[in-house]
């Protein structure tokens, strides 16, 4: 096989759609969420560098079995593609999983939890021209040994955390989504740490604060495991979703990864669909969707989200990526550390802020351009 490719991101980041994407590929093997079912017992929910590193060796064996799980679970997740290595037996294969599918998901609501399996039609240390590709949302704080136990490309999967808290919040609301916080693995995080973040103090929080805290400490937190590693993709869900085939093609060829027809074909397909869909489907088309939390946010709240994550790493990687979907980490951050500061001063729709306060974010934003921000005030950037 050639190197993996793992997908990581916070839930409600497209982490789905990008994988399913991943998955229309011909040559890709795709694992969705394995390590929900094969937690890595014995191994820390969060790891930093120096921990990452001394577990590596478990790391090596838990991530080998992930490649390999046939839940249906994992590897029944449709739409079903037609893959380059079953030859005339793909359509048994794509029947066996839609089969696999229906019989586990009534199991599942029956009680039974049948764990049913999918056979690959495949031997993976055998078969080199397929491409594994495995995608966690619970995998922040094992960022790093995800990365090396791997040997192959991580690609951290950034969305806007305003998108991202909107999208929890209904999740919570309609009640599809639970323990979408979890104060005590946050707590041990590195940038939680290193701002003598506790339990109490997370709690503490607001409803929106807390997912938006979330969002930032889990997003450091890989950010800073994964400084110096080699094979590091950083990517704007939504700046990817506005040209969803060009942008697709520059993170295929981030990561050593053909362009298939295959996959052009899906995304067209999906572009044809309405912007609206049940809560986890991807059947719909991306862009609408990574801009609907600017409708079910007031500006207050989209202002109080953007100071909780102001100044973490994530959002500036996120805010720089703008124009730039698809980056390698070390590039993002250098072009970051060269670009200059940005200050963001947010004009009421009542009227204009106080003179004072214009003249300092002036003089802060001397030599800048002046765009609109998402709460219809002026960025300096």
């Amino acid at each position: 096989m050639t190197l993996p490719i793992v997908l990581l991101g916070s839930p409600r980041s497209g982490t789905t759609w990008i994988g399913k994407v991943f998955d229309s590929h011909p040559a890709v093997l795709y694992r969705h969420e394995p390590d929900r079912i094969d937690k890595g017992q014995g191994i820390p929910q969060v790891l930093d560098l120096a921990e990452s590193t001394a577990a590596l060796p478990a790391g090596r064996d838990w991530f080998g079995r992930l490649l390999r799980m046939r839940h249906f679970e994992v590897n029944a997740i449709p739409p079903f593609f037609p893959k380059q290595w079953t030859g005339r037996a793909d359509r048994s294969r794509r029947a066996w999983q839609s089969g696999a599918r229906w019989v586990g998901e009534a199991s599942n609501r029956a009680g039974l939890r049948l764990p049913l399996e999918v056979p690959d039609t495949i031997d993976l240390d055998r078969t080199v021209d397929v491409v594994p590709v495995l995608k966690s949302v619970s995998g922040l704080g094992r960022a790093r040994l995800f990365h090396d136990a791997s040997d192959g490309w991580l690609v951290l999967m950034l969305r806007h955390p305003c998108g991202y808290v909107a999208s929890i919040r209904r999740g919570m609301t309609e009640r599809r989504m639970r323990g979408a916080f979890y104060a005590e693995a946050l707590s041990t995080t590195v940038p939680a740490r290193g701002r003598g973040l506790t339990v109490e103090t997370l709690f503490q929080l607001g409803e929106t604060a807390r997912y938006a805290t979330n969002w930032g400490l889990w997003n450091d937190h890989a950010l800073a495991v994964l400084d110096g590693a080699a094979r590091v993709v950083v990517v704007s869900y939504d700046a990817l979703t506005r040209d969803p085939q060009e942008g697709t093609r520059r993170l295929f060829a981030a990561v050593g990864l053909s362009w298939s027809t295959q996959t052009e074909a899906f995304l067209d397909s999906l572009s044809r669909l309405p912007s609206t869909a049940r809560y986890f489907s991807i059947a719909r088309n991306p862009a609408g969707q990574s801009e609907r939390w600017r409708r079910d946010l007031t500006d207050d709240e989209i202002a109080s989200i953007e100071r909780e994550v102001e100044q973490t790493e994530a959002y500036r990687l996120h805010q720089h990526l703008a124009d730039a979907d698809v980056l390698p980490l070390a590039d993002a951050r250098l072009a970051l550390q060269c670009a200059p500061a940005r200050v963001t001063l947010s004009i009421p729709s009542a009227g204009l802020p106080p003179a004072h306060m214009i003249e300092q974010a002036t003089t802060a934003a001397d030599n800048a351009t002046v765009r609109p921000s998402a709460v219809g005030g002026a960025r300096y950037a």
